[in-house]
């Protein structure tokens, strides 16, 4: 059994639940108190119809590459190891394609060259990016750069860069290892 409930004039929205650990115990009642605002549900709501992003303004209704289409889900599926034998191309890639996402953020390079280095999702939020930061000429540069792989065929890639006026920023990034090479499934500029 499930109640909610919005408290009048305010955006908090409180959900109660009754549950049973176990068969045969005693119910029991479970408040949940969160943040609720209106607006923000209705723009995603409204955004979600129109098959767009709710953060990059994206359009959702953009085809998958074929080579990504034909990937088995398996071949994404996978069990974190200890023991991962690290790829030596991973490095030098994710590298090669961080320097190319903060160039085409901050414009010197266009953000169609990286529909080869990364997914679709990652183009537009990229792009997105280069839009807030339209105007401002000053070149971005990575200061940290690092790269860790937790799972066969599966990177992360983190560090610190200035982006635009911003003073420094984080980002993080997972790449994985498709048929054609090395492709940025997300990232994310803080």
């Amino acid at each position: 059994m499930a109640r909610t409930q919005n408290r009048p004039g305010s955006l908090w929205r409180v959900r109660e639940f009754q549950t049973q650990l176990l068969p045969g115990d005693v119910p029991m009642l479970v408040t949940v108190t969160e943040r609720y605002d209106p607006a923000v549900a209705a723009r995603h709501a409204k955004a979600a119809a129109a098959q767009r992003c709710p953060h990059c303004r994206g359009d959702l209704s953009e085809p998958v590459p074929d080579e990504l289409a034909a990937t088995p889900r398996a071949y994404f599926a996978g069990e974190p190891t200890s023991g991962v034998a690290a790829d030596s191309d991973l490095e030098i890639a994710a590298r090669r394609a961080m320097a190319v996402v903060f160039e085409a953020i901050d414009g010197r390079r266009p953000v169609t060259q990286l529909n080869q280095l990364a997914d679709p999702a990652v183009v537009r939020y990229v792009r997105a990016q280069a839009g807030a930061l339209r105007g401002q000429r000053v070149p971005s540069r990575i200061y940290s750069c690092h790269v860790r792989q937790p799972w066969e065929g599966i990177g992360e890639v983190f560090g610190l860069a200035r982006v635009g006026s911003r003073r420094v920023a984080a980002f993080a990034s997972r790449v994985e290892l498709r048929p054609a090479g090395w492709r940025i499934g997300a990232l994310r500029v803080l």
